[in-house]
């Protein structure tokens, strides 16, 4: 599925897909609330939770940008020996 058809299901079979064919990535809180970041196909998608209703608020794919910036932070990389 491209990023393209992605975009055109509703949340709830987003989430489906996702939860089917989806890969975690890492989790991620600031201010904003809790996400978690997923690998899908040739793409990310974002999935933002309000813990205060226990709900997701909405999963969006992206492939670079702010959303990138903030999944690539938030993982934990060990060092490759040898380099640096």
């Amino acid at each position: 599925m491209t990023l393209y058809e992605f975009v055109r299901l509703d949340v709830n079979a987003r989430a489906t897909y996702l939860w089917a064919h989806g890969s975690f990535v890492t989790n991620y809180g600031d201010a904003n609330g809790p996400s978690a970041f997923y690998a899908l196909h040739d793409y990310f998608v974002e999935v933002i939770f309000d813990l205060e209703f226990n709900t997701i608020v909405s999963l969006v794919p992206f492939k670079e940008g702010e959303r990138y910036d903030r999944m690539v932070s938030a993982m934990d990389v060990p060092p490759i020996e040898g380099i640096g």
